[in-house]
């Protein structure tokens, strides 16, 4: 098995928690990936290409997603953020810890298919990490084999039309949009256009 980490890594704190999960993942004998650690970019402009490859080839995703430095909390990292919509495109099952204080912005709401809160002060301390781990350990075979459905895109269809119309219009295509989805599911028709 193979898993994708995606974490910030810019300051102590940051490094000490990725660190101590990867430890704990790599000690059950499963290969772990991370841009930046195990695969170095020649160049910036090489980084998200790099990611897509590696997402991909990965069978699940791991993101921590922590407080910023200085940032009370409300903003995560940029790079994290994208890792998660690559891994979401490309139908990876997601399993997000979430450090308390976070906002659930940008996809960690949305996109997960497992969410779990830490506290940093406590992690290393009394924590359930490693139960944690082999529960997802063993989710990740099954979330493997469910693939997401056209329904599972309309909320990003009808963002990517509402950057394109406005007002009332938006919520106009969004629920024509949900109708046709909608019914052609409902008529059986989803697994002709899945």
């Amino acid at each position: 098995m193979k898993i994708f980490i995606s974490s910030s890594l810019r300051n102590e704190g940051d490094k000490q928690l990725y660190w101590y999960l990867r430890q704990l993942i790599e000690a059950k004998g499963i290969n772990v990936y991370t841009i930046g650690v195990d695969i170095i970019p020649s160049s910036p402009s090489e980084i998200s290409r790099l990611e897509w490859k590696w997402i991909d080839k990965c069978d699940a995703f791991i993101g921590i997603v922590g407080k910023r430095y200085r940032v009370n909390g409300y903003l995560y990292s940029y790079s994290v953020n994208e890792e998660i919509n690559y891994a979401y495109q490309l139908r990876k099952p997601i399993y997000l810890f979430v450090e308390e204080g976070v906002l659930k912005e940008g996809g960690i709401g949305t996109k997960a298919d497992v969410t779990i809160s830490f506290n940093r002060d406590i992690v290393f301390t009394d924590s359930n990490l490693p139960d944690i781990l082999n529960e997802i350990i063993e989710d990740i075979p099954r979330r493997k084999t469910e693939k997401r459905t056209i329904k599972d895109y309309l909320p990003l269809v009808t963002a990517f039309l509402g950057g394109l119309i406005g007002g009332a219009k938006r919520r106009l295509v969004g629920a024509i949009i949900g109708s046709l989805i909608g019914g052609l599911t409902g008529y059986g028709l989803k697994k002709l256009i899945e």
